[in-house]
């Protein structure tokens, strides 16, 4: 491992073989997952769990409780699907059935939704508080290794205009 690494971050919010790869190495791994259930756990409001599977993965199960309200786009099974032009309006549709359901709160549980910049587009348009599972793992990263790897996106990447 390159004497430099002061931390792994694991981008799937399904948190898969975690436990082997914090197992395999030496410095702290930070998964998507966790990270963002743990920082909407701690918000302490109803919170919603947005992403692209049959139900909420397993580190938002474990820290919001298995009732945990859950729902993924219309058509949308894999991160790809969300590229396509309907991908952001079809998500933008299904936060709104979350907060007309009572969530406060929507946590992403697929990065996916990190690439398409869907956080800032729903804060925007909804004002809706999101947890964006990548910038949630940033956090978490930032504070671990005290500030010495602070990394600043490009805003531009984050700026996709979808069809409402």
């Amino acid at each position: 491992m390159d004497a430099g690494c002061g931390a792994l971050f694991l981008s799937c919010a399904a948190d898969p073989g975690l436990a082997k790869l914090r197992a395999a190495v030496p410095v702290p791994v930070i998964s998507a997952g966790s990270a963002a259930a743990r920082v909407a756990q701690h918000l302490a409001l109803p919170v919603a769990v947005l992403g692209i599977g049959a139900e909420a993965p397993a580190p938002f199960r474990t820290l919001l409780g298995d009732d945990v309200p859950y729902a993924r786009p219309e058509g949308v099974t894999q991160t790809t699907d969300l590229l396509e032009p309907e991908g952001g309006a079809r998500a933008l549709a299904c936060v709104k059935r979350l907060l007309a359901n009572g969530a406060r709160v929507i946590a992403f549980s697929c990065t996916g939704f990190s690439t398409i910049g869907l956080a800032p587009y729903l804060r925007e348009r909804l004002g809706c508080v999101v947890v964006d599972a990548v910038d949630a793992s940033g956090m978490f990263a930032v504070e671990m290794l005290g500030g010495r790897a602070f990394a600043t996106a490009d805003p531009t990447l984050a700026c996709r205009d979808f069809q409402t």
